[in-house]
Order: structure tokens, then C-alpha cells, then sequence
């Protein structure tokens, strides 16, 4: 929220404060798909059965999921930029556990970091835009939902040819790098933005009792983890046409 002294932004002062979080779902995508494409390499590098392999992939998700309401919470005391760089922060020190992984827990504790990290991809970007483009979410969480497209594509046929190339760890280099670059310049160009600490954590926290109560809320996470578990396709065979023959 702004105090009513503050002046409303221009569209494009706006736009340009919003940009770091435009970059954010791009690296969101692309953290969450990598695992399906290095999964040959991690299996070959690490012994892993299918039963542990499907453990690493999957935290990546339990922990974005589990971030969503204190990361909420979060961004209403302490503002985005803050948590954005936080959780940044977070995903790059993942991607560098995985890198320099040499056992299974410190693969799943990377990927957990990694999910704990792009959690705020999309709401971030919504709470900024709500103070720095009043008026123009519809246009924000256009370019924020877009940006995952632009990740969907690099992390396709470009990334895949890549890692052919050059093996998984570089590529992950580059994500920490493009990560650590999107945490820069969430710090040198989003301004600090009024927090709402009306109520104190813990009035904030109770608040949640009601959802966490409700059968509803239960029942349909486990029918839609059902329905996720069963409609997960499986991880692409990419080494299969070079090596084949």
C-alpha cells in the first residue's frame, strides 16, 4: 500500500520497477522443468532408482507449494523487494548445492532451496505491481504469466542441446548466474515499498486456522495430487538418439 503523500508512478517508471520480476518466472520455469531433462545424468551419476529420482523432482514442487503462505505473509511485513532477494538467494545457494552435490540428501536439500527460492516468482511480481502499477495489474500478471513462456521455450530444444554439449553442471553455472543477476537488479531498481504491520506475526499466523481446518481444503489437495501424480509425464530420454546405433 502507498501513503497518500507518495506520487503515483508513471507507466514507465512502473514497468521498469517490475522488470527484475519479469525475469524471475522465466528462471521459475526452467528450474522446475531441468530435472525431467538431467534426470539420465543424475541417475547415472549418482546410482539412483526411479523411487529416488522421482524424491529429488518432487520436492522442488512440496517446497514451492509449502513457501506460498508464509511467503505471503512475508511480503505484507517486509516488501518484496526484501523477500525477492531472499528467496533468490535461496535458489542460487540450491543450484550450488546441486552442482557440488556428491550424495542423494544433498541433491534433495538443493532442489528444496531451489522450490523455496522461485516460490515467490509470480506473487512477488503481483505485490509489486500493486504498488508501483496501481491500476495496471491486468497488464502485470500479462507479462509475469508471459515470461513463463519465454522460460518454456529456452528450456526446451535450446537447453536440452546444451546439456548434450556440455554436461549438466554448466548449464546449472548459468542459472545460478542469471539468478544471482535477477537478485542484483531486484536490489538496484526496486524501491523499498511501505509494509503492513497492524497486527503482530502471530494475529497474522492464527488468521490460517480456519483454512487449515477446513476438510475441503484436504480433499481436494489429495485429489489434485492424484490427478498431478497420475498426469506427470515421464523424464525425456535425450541421450537415447545420440547414443543410439
Amino acid at each position: 500500500m502507498r501513503s497518500e503523500g507518495d506520487t503515483m508512478p508513471s507507466l514507465g517508471r512502473g514497468l521498469f520497477i517490475l522488470s527484475p520480476f519479469v525475469l524471475y518466472p522465466v528462471v521459475d520455469f526452467i528450474f522446475g522443468i531441468v530435472n525431467r531433462l538431467i534426470a539420465p545424468d543424475l541417475q547415472s551419476e549418482f546410482d539412483l532408482n526411479a523411487a529416488e529420482l522421482g524424491l529429488i523432482s518432487s520436492n522442488f514442487f512440496v517446497a514451492f507449494g509449502l513457501s506460498q503462505l508464509p511467503l505471503g505473509l512475508a511480503l505484507d511485513r517486509y516488501g518484496p523487494r526484501a523477500v525477492t532477494s531472499l528467496f533468490l538467494a535461496m535458489a542460487s545457494l540450491g543450484a550450488l548445492l546441486l552442482i557440488w552435490a556428491d550424495s542423494t540428501p544433498v541433491l534433495v536439500l538443493g532442489r528444496v532451496l531451489m522450490g523455496v527460492g522461485m516460490s515467490a516468482s509470480l506473487i512477488a511480481g503481483i505485490k509489486t505491481a500493486s504498488i508501483w502499477l496501481p491500476g495496471r495489474l491486468t497488464l502485470a500478471t500479462s507479462l509475469l504469466i508471459g515470461a513463463t513462456g519465454i522460460g518454456g521455450m529456452l528450456a526446451t530444444a535450446p537447453l536440452a542441446s546444451l546439456l548434450e554439449d556440455v554436461g549438466w553442471r554448466t548449464p546449472f553455472t548459468i542459472l545460478v548466474a542469471a539468478t544471482a543477476m535477477t537478485m542484483l537488479a531486484t536490489l538496484l531498481i526496486v524501491p523499498s515499498a511501505p509494509t503492513e504491520r497492524d497486527n503482530s506475526m502471530r494475529q497474522q499466523v492464527s488468521s490460517f486456522a480456519p483454512v487449515f481446518r477446513s476438510m475441503k481444503l484436504w480433499r481436494y489437495a489429495h485429489t489434485h495430487r492424484s490427478r498431478w501424480v497420475a498426469s506427470e509425464p515421464a523424464a525425456p530420454t535425450r541421450h537415447s538418439g545420440r547414443h543410439s546405433g
